[in-house]
């Protein structure tokens, strides 16, 4: 894949910033040692999940034939971070732009990418969770859970969300990502209870 300066800036601002904001909803600033650690769990799974999502984007556009680059959305990101402090994520740290807009099927694939990674991520998360115990087993279950929710949320099929490009351009391909992430992420809801 090919990248610019602009967008290597733009991709490691949105991950340091995303991972710190899932770190402080983590923790919260009452426990600042504890902060370290937590954003070192916060990268290795909600940034993971998040750079891993938009470069799926990115590499299927760039095999179809597009020209396409990650841009961050610097007020969304501000708005992340501010919302941290309180507990809660809002997480829309910015999107890949192409020069020219793809095809119906071109939509579909590209949109697709990105969820289904997240799916994939989740499953690997999940095989660590059940392989490991511990420390290392909290770890896995915040990546299993966060990419779960991630392919999840994505896949909705709500203007401007990957699920409605992924619906409108192939149904199957639509159920076939949608359902797996479903289930993941109950799944996620179910470990919750037994992992706190």
């Amino acid at each position: 894949m090919h990248y610019s300066k602009q967008e290597l800036k733009d991709l490691t601002r949105a991950l340091v910033i995303l991972s710190l904001a899932f770190a402080i909803a983590f923790k919260g600033l009452n426990n600042l040692a504890a902060l370290p650690l937590a954003f070192l769990v916060s990268l290795l799974t909600a940034g993971s999940g998040f750079i891993f999502h938009e470069l799926a984007h990115k590499y299927v556009a760039q095999k179809l034939g597009y020209y396409s680059e990650f841009r961050a959305n610097n007020s969304a990101l501000i708005m992340c971070l501010i919302f941290s402090f309180f507990g809660f994520i809002f997480a829309a740290p910015g999107g890949v732009i192409m020069r020219r807009q793809p095809s119906k099927r071109g939509i579909g694939l590209i949109s697709a990418a990105g969820p289904l990674v997240n799916v994939i991520l989740a499953i690997l998360f999940l095989g660590l969770y059940f392989g490991t115990t511990n420390i290392l087993q909290k770890f896995a279950f915040y990546g299993f859970g966060i990419n779960s929710f991630l392919a999840f949320f994505n896949m909705l099929p709500f203007v401007a969300f990957d699920g409605a490009k992924v619906f409108k351009s192939n149904k199957l391909l639509f159920a076939l990502i949608i359902i797996p992430a479903a289930a993941l992420t109950f799944a996620a809801f179910i470990l919750w209870g037994t992992i706190k």
